[in-house]
């Protein structure tokens, strides 16, 4: 009898032990998925219009994960008549010119959809959704989508931009002299995509571990970026040697326009859009935008191993200065060019394939 308990016990502990690993495996892997970020209700569902407005109204903390005054805060940023007052959001919510719309591929495919990060507490309009939830709706104050009743997250409409077409590039970095004609009224933002062959240049690895390893702000901003070590040398490389080049993958970048307090955390946000690049491309940027803090380039897919992860922001995401947030220098890092002809590089380097999630590049 004593040995069958022995037994009981061993198996009883056995099961403890796999379902704690279990566990951590699962806690793992959600967090490799989102990396902190989570939808607005506590769980993902369908509800009406008349529970939402309880739920704000009340502060339900069973169905909502972020707070309702954090709702209407949202929703008041985004120039919706929201009252400050939770019951007046609720009555909001029921008001005549709200309405229910329906989730549509043609729909979903115009929006931009909050996230909070439960762990830094930043919001921002980063998501992009595929597809819909089944029988997903959304509320539209006089047309104007603003949150989903599947997941909370509030929404806001993609802004539509101009792209402008690149310019012929130079192989080499420009040559002091060679300014080009719209300097300084234009700035222009050189986006490099490297393969992963990039990672054996010597120093790349150690200035991505660096950067990996940087969770003071100050330390990220000024010092710890690839593109401030290693960018001339990448280039210089790939100028003389014909085995070492740009990537040959397009890949999906957003790009906006931030404005940042003294740590680093985005206050406000313009998007300027979504953009496909393939190993090289030009952006520009008129001297008026450039009085935002930071252009911001999120590595969308995550395909990237550079940019790794921004400590404000658990997201893969370059952010270029562009005033004295950086060294104090009137247009940050603009600044810093040896030749003052308007036009600056920023670099990103692709994951090995093996490292990427099963299922990527998902269709879009």
């Amino acid at each position: 009898m004593e040995g069958t308990w022995k037994y009981v016990v061993a198996f009883v502990l056995a099961l403890i032990l796999f379902f704690f690993v279990l566990g951590q495996f699962v806690r793992l892997a959600e967090g490799a998925t989102d990396q902190g970020w989570s939808p607005w209700f506590v769980k993902k569902g369908n509800l009406s219009r008349e529970q939402f407005a309880r739920a704000i109204e009340a502060n339900d903390q069973k169905i909502l994960r972020v707070s309702a005054k954090e709702f209407a805060e949202v929703w008041g940023n985004q120039g919706l008549p929201v009252p400050p007052d939770l019951a007046g959001a609720a009555t909001f919510l029921r008001s005549s010119e709200v309405s229910e719309v329906p989730c549509t591929s043609e729909l979903i495919n115009q929006l931009h959809l909050a996230r909070v990060n439960t762990r830094t507490g930043v919001v921002d309009f980063n998501y992009v959704r595929l597809g819909c939830y089944a029988g997903e709706k959304f509320l539209a104050w006089k047309g104007q989508v603003f949150v989903s009743l599947g997941c909370g997250n509030p929404a806001q409409e993609r802004k539509q931009v101009t792209e402008v077409p690149p310019r012929q590039l130079l192989p080499t970095p420009p040559v002091a002299g060679t300014v080009p004609p719209d300097c300084p009224e234009v700035y222009t933002l050189k986006v490099n995509v490297w393969s992963p062959v990039a990672l054996k240049f010597p120093g790349v690895e150690q200035a991505i571990a660096a950067a990996e390893s940087s969770k003071d702000d100050e330390g990220f901003r000024d010092a710890s970026r690839l593109s401030r070590k290693l960018g001339g040398a990448l280039r210089a490389e790939a100028a003389r040697n014909s085995s070492f080049q740009r990537s040959a993958t397009p890949r999906l970048f957003r790009m906006s326009l931030i404005r940042v307090d003294k740590d680093d955390r985005v206050l406000a946000e313009q998007p300027l859009g979504d953009y496909m690049v393939t190993g090289l491309r030009e952006f520009k940027f008129t001297r008026a935008q450039l009085a935002w803090d930071a252009i911001r380039i999120l590595d969308l897919r995550e395909e990237m191993v550079s940019p790794v992860f921004h400590p404000r922001s658990s997201l893969r995401e370059i952010r270029f200065y562009n005033t004295r947030i950086f060294r104090n220098l009137e247009m940050g890092e603009w600044d810093t060019n040896p030749v003052p002809d308007c036009v600056m590089n920023v670099h990103a380097i692709e994951q090995k394939a093996e490292n990427l999630p099963v299922g990527f590049p998902p269709t879009q």
